[in-house]
């Protein structure tokens, strides 16, 4: 086979390669994520959340006062709920992130030098807390997590 006939040839293959490649990849649409379950969503996700925490009740606050309330725009809203007894508490540490993922951490807590220090029960380091209630200038503020964490104003 001559070269002049050759160029064309394998010319015309790569560029149907390519087209087909290309076909292949323009044909695939990007899947929609499946919708939730009718029974998984709430009217609460709905609202915003002013309302929303007029609309709470009682029933879906854990047992005991609400020490702090706070919420940063990074971490969503933190609550610390606490059953005071002789000096120590129990009680949790609820967490609702900014994608409406919930959690619930027990705790056990003390008053100590004007704060609150929550702590994980199985937490056996002394200087790991799930959360510090203080007050800065006049106002309570909770810090959930490490020490590299912000301290945010309850309400």
């Amino acid at each position: 086979m001559s070269p002049s006939k050759f160029f064309p040839r394998f010319a015309l293959f790569v560029t149907s390669i390519a087209i087909g490649a290309l076909a292949g990849c323009a044909g695939t649409q990007p899947q929609a994520p499946p919708s939730a379950p009718s029974d998984v969503a709430t009217s609460a996700d709905a609202l915003p959340r002013a309302e929303r925490k007029t609309s709470e009740t009682p029933a879906d606050a854990p047992p005991g006062e609400l020490a702090c309330r706070a919420t940063s725009p990074v971490d969503g809203t933190s609550e610390l709920f606490l059953v005071w007894e002789e000096g120590a508490a129990k009680g949790v540490l609820r967490k609702v992130a900014p994608s409406g993922e919930k959690s619930a951490q027990k705790v056990r807590a003390e008053r100590y030098d004007g704060m609150i220090v929550a702590d994980d029960p199985h937490e056996k380091d002394l200087t790991v807390h799930a959360a510090l209630v203080r007050p800065i200038k006049g106002k309570a503020h909770m810090r959930v997590g490490g020490s590299d964490q912000p301290w945010a104003a309850c309400e």
